[in-house]
């Protein structure tokens, strides 16, 4: 809730200036203070007080999370992208923290279906010939009819479920507290993981990243996977078994990999994953479209509305859950 008298807001970014303008002509009751450097958190903090953080990650140095969640005039801090593990813990008591997520869905739904198409229409083989400058044919198979189990059944989560349900695919969701949704023909809790990831045909990982699902999607998730089916990874470097994935596909147990993220990132030049067949690398740009920090932007406005009014927030994370 934010207290009475002047509003003050900090917006956390290389292009804070124009965010704060903009926001200024919406809300001039809040007076913003940009921030384009981490260098410059502190001092702002330390002189104007904020009751109110914007952030996006500026790439290039460590990410001022203590400054920002020991600042005692903060309150409350809206993060630019879904994921919030570069805050955790936090005390909920203390702070309030709200994410973006859902303003990627449909993108990175579009991303689902296009590594699905892709590898029924034999697409990664076909860039592999034209390297080779070898012409020879493949026959292609239809989506429509094949499951695809999406583990992560959240705002994206739906998004895309919602896309493969109208491209004619059986759609299973999983959550760790399942409910149905037109989005799905079925959602099912995590104890039914292995039964899930055993349906599909394509399985994609759209997981937040935390203590407990860290490392989640192991070598025995894995191996419950159908034979030969296709892994999409959109989720957080950490998540899935780099390692175990790697053997599986090595082994034939998986047929074909489309990987966003990566433990370490950028992926390193050494790395294998470079050079397995069937296996197409994305850097980390699945939620990536034109105007996004607009959309963020746009989020945060409507949550500054409902936190100078006092009702309840959009996208409020459980630190507990990490979402």
């Amino acid at each position: 809730m934010a207290q009475s008298g002047t509003i003050k807001a900090m917006i956390l970014d290389a292009a804070a200036e124009a965010r704060a303008s903009a926001l200024a002509s919406r809300f001039p009751e809040v007076r913003f203070h940009p921030c384009a450097s981490y260098d410059d958190v502190s001092p702002i903090l330390a002189e104007h007080r904020p009751e109110a953080v914007l952030t996006f990650k500026i790439p290039g140095k460590p990410y001022p999370r203590t400054s920002l969640l020991e600042a005692p005039s903060v309150k409350w801090i809206h993060v630019g992208g879904a994921g919030v593990d570069h805050f955790l813990p936090w005390d909920p008591g203390r702070i309030r923290i709200t994410n973006s997520s859902g303003i990627h869905g449909d993108i990175m739904a579009q991303y689902v279906l296009c590594a699905v198409l892709m590898v029924n229409q034999r697409f990664p083989t076909y860039s592999r010939q034209q390297h080779d400058r070898r012409w020879q044919k493949h026959l292609s198979t239809s989506i429509a009819g094949q499951t695809l189990t999406v583990i992560g059944f959240g705002h994206v989560g739906s998004a895309i479920g919602e896309l493969a349900k109208r491209a004619g695919m059986r759609v299973i969701g999983v959550r760790n507290r399942p409910e149905p949704s037109e989005a799905a023909h079925e959602v099912v809790g995590t104890d039914r993981l292995r039964w899930a990831v055993g349906q599909a045909d394509h399985v994609v990982v759209i997981l937040p990243l935390s203590e407990a699902t860290r490392g989640s999607i192991d070598a025995s998730v894995i191996a419950a996977i159908k034979p030969r089916a296709h892994l999409i990874n959109v989720s957080r470097g950490g998540i899935v078994d780099e390692t175990a994935l790697l053997v599986a596909l090595r082994s034939g147990a998986l047929g074909a990999l489309t990987m966003d993220v990566f433990a370490t990132e950028p992926l390193p030049k050494d790395s294998a994953f470079w050079t397995e067949e069937n296996v197409v690398l994305t850097p980390h740009s699945s939620s990536d479209i034109e105007g996004w920090q607009s959309r963020v932007v746009d989020l945060f406005a409507r949550n500054l509305e409902n936190w100078l009014a006092d009702r309840p927030l959009i996208n409020l994370v459980d630190p507990a859950r990490g979402y």
